[in-house]
């Protein structure tokens, strides 16, 4: 289990650093998709005033919205409800996290400990770079 450690606290070191970049570039995308959707949202609009009246074109918008948002509603419970047991490759090595969920439950002590030993495993690579 300690041969593990290492290898363990290098990933969650690397993507601890890619962390800030990553959110960063996933606001900006999704600042630029709400907007996309802003501005089909209007031409929809625009496109439906003169077909059926000004007081038409906000009941579609509106339906349309209310479709949308009844499938995200649906997606989002299907992705609650999955129960698939999450998987972890370490240097070869394939670890469910259920398995390492019990190990912890009966063992706080000694995961505990190995919590600390890796802090400081982390922190002497860290400052060796």
């Amino acid at each position: 289990m300690l041969k593990l450690l290492p290898g363990l606290v290098d990933t969650a070191a690397s993507a601890c650093r890619r962390w800030p970049k990553a959110m960063l570039l996933v606001l900006l995308a999704a600042l630029c998709a709400s907007a996309a959707v802003g501005c089909g949202i209007a031409s929809l609009w625009i496109y439906l005033v003169p077909l059926i009246g000004p007081v038409g074109a906000p009941l579609v918008v509106a339906g349309v919205f209310l479709v949308l948002c009844l499938i995200l509603l649906a997606v989002a419970r299907s992705v609650l409800r999955s129960r698939k047991p999450l998987r972890v490759k370490i240097d070869g090595t394939e670890i469910a996290i259920g398995d390492v969920e019990r190990l912890i439950q009966g063992h706080k002590g000694t995961a505990l400990l190995i919590a600390i030993l890796a802090g400081l495993i982390a922190g002497i690579q860290a400052r060796k770079r």
